[in-house]
C-alpha cells in the first residue's frame, strides 16, 4: 500500500515539477490534496524551489486552503522568519496537529518540561499522524536535544502513525546526524526487518555500520541492497569504501568503483576513488588522465586535485592556479589546505604547495610558518631566501 502510495506521490511531484515549475504551464490542474502531497514530498526531497511553486499555485487556485497555509507558515519558519510564521498560523481556524507544533516553535520552545509536558498533551490530542506531522516532530525534538522524549513516547506516537516506517526512518536519520550511532543502527535494522525489500534501508544501516566500525557486517548489508538493485549507486559505493577498508583484492575494488564511475550519477569523487585504487594497481597514467579529465569537468572541486598533487605534483600545478584564481585564494584558505596535507602525512605536498604562493606571505607570523615548514621538508633554499 505505501508503495503505491508512494509511486502516487512521486508521479503527482514528478507532473508538477514537469508542468508548472519547468514549463510554466497555465492549463495544468492540481487539486488541493494533490498540492498537499506534493508539497510533502518536495520536503522529503528537500526541494525548496518546488515546495514554493507548490505554495504560489495554492495561493492563486486555493487562497482558504488551511492544508496548505499550515505548509506556509512552517516553509517561514524553516526560514527563521518566526513572526510570519506566526502569523499564519494563527489564521489557521481549524489547527491540527502541525499547528499546534509550529506553536511551539514559534514560541522558542526549547527542552524543558513544561515543553514535554505541552509536547504530551499534543501527542494525546491527536488521532492519527501523517507522515509530515511526524518528520516535523522529531525534527523539533531534535533540534531541541530531546530525542530522548521520542524514544520515551514511541509506543504512543507508533500506535497513532498512518505509516510507522516514516516515523522510525527519521528517528533514525536524525540519531545518527548527532552519532548517535547505537541508536541508529538499532533502528535501520528494525526497518530492515519491517520492509526488507527497501533498498535504501539496506543502504542506511550499512553507512552506520561503517561509521561504527563494522566492516564485515556493513559490506554485508551493501550486498543485500545490492541483491535488491544491482545498480543502485550508493551500495555499489559503499561497497567500494568497505572493500578497500577489509583490504579486499585491489583489481576486485576497482572493478566496483569501475562500474560506479559507469553511473549516470557519478562524480567527481568517484572518478578520485577509482583513480585511487587504479594507482595501487600500477596503472599511474591512466589515474592521471582520469583525474585531468574530471577536473576539467569540475574545475572547482578539491577532492580530484588533491589526490593528482599526491601523484604528481607537476601535472596538477596548472589546476592549482586555476581553482586559486577562480576562487581568490586567501592566505588563510591557502594554510588550511596545506595543514590538510600535513595531517595526511606530506609535508612535502605542503611545502610545494604553499611555494606557489610564496609572495602572499609576508608578515612575521607567516614567514616563521613557511620556514619551519619547508625545514622540515628539507627545502634549505627556501629557507635561506
Amino acid at each position: 500500500m505505501q508503495d503505491n502510495n508512494d509511486d502516487t506521490r512521486q508521479g503527482l511531484y514528478n507532473e508538477f515539477e514537469s508542468e508548472i515549475v519547468k514549463a510554466g504551464n497555465p492549463e495544468a490542474y492540481f487539486d488541493e490534496n494533490d498540492l498537499v502531497e506534493i508539497f510533502d514530498y518536495a520536503s522529503d526531497m528537500d526541494n525548496y524551489i518546488v515546495k514554493m511553486e507548490v505554495l504560489l499555485y495554492g495561493a492563486r487556485h486555493y487562497p482558504a486552503s488551511e492544508a496548505l497555509a499550515t505548509r506556509r507558515a512552517w516553509f517561514y519558519s524553516s526560514f527563521g522568519e518566526m513572526e510570519a510564521a506566526a502569523d499564519v498560523n494563527n489564521r489557521v481556524s481549524n489547527g491540527g496537529f502541525l499547528n499546534r507544533l509550529l506553536t511551539l516553535r514559534a514560541e522558542g520552545a526549547s527542552d524543558s518540561p513544561d515543553t514535554r509536558s505541552r509536547l504530551d498533551e499534543i501527542v494525546d490530542a491527536t488521532s492519527e499522524f501523517g507522515d509530515e506531522d511526524v518528520i516535523q516532530l522529531v525534527d523539533f525534538c531534535a533540534e531541541n536535544s530531546m530525542l530522548d522524549w521520542v524514544e520515551e513516547n514511541r509506543s504512543r506516537i507508533e500506535a497513532k502513525c498512518s505509516y510507522t516506517p516514516t516515523f522510525i526512518y527519521e528517528y533514525a536519520d536524525r540519531a545518527e546526524e548527532i552519532s548517535d550511532l547505537p541508536t541508529a543502527h538499532r533502528l535501520f535494522e528494525e526497518l530492515t526487518m519491517m520492509e526488507p525489500f527497501t533498498v535504501d534501508f539496506w543502504v542506511r544501516l550499512a553507512n552506520v555500520q561503517m561509521l561504527e566500525g563494522f566492516y564485515e557486517d556493513a559490506l554485508g548489508s551493501a550486498d543485500y541492497a545490492l541483491a535488491i538493485d544491482s545498480n543502485y549507486v550508493e551500495a555499489l559505493r559503499l561497497k567500494g569504501r568497505l572493500m578497500y577498508r577489509l583490504n579486499h583484492q585491489r583489481e576486485k575494488i576497482a572493478e566496483v568503483f569501475r562500474s560506479v564511475l559507469d553511473h549516470p550519477d557519478a562524480n567527481d569523487s568517484d572518478a578520485a576513488a577509482y583513480a585511487a585504487t587504479i594507482v595501487e594497481l600500477g596503472l599511474t597514467d591512466e589515474a592521471v588522465r582520469l583525474l585531468e579529465e574530471t577536473i576539467s569537468r569540475y574545475p572547482l572541486s578539491q577532492i580530484p586535485i588533491d589526490l593528482l598533487m599526491n601523484i604528481d605534483f607537476q601535472r596538477a600545478t596548472p589546476f592549482i592556479l586555476q581553482i586559486a584564481e577562480r576562487t581568490s585564494f586567501t592566505r588563510d584558505t591557502l594554510v588550511a589546505w596545506a595543514r590538510e596535507h600535513m595531517a595526511n602525512g606530506r609535508i612535502d605536498i605542503a611545502a610545494e604547495l604553499l611555494k606557489l604562493f610564496r609572495d602572499r606571505f609576508v608578515s612575521a607570523p607567516e614567514l616563521n610558518f613557511l620556514t619551519e615548514l619547508w625545514y622540515f621538508n628539507k627545502m634549505y633554499r627556501e629557507v635561506i631566501d
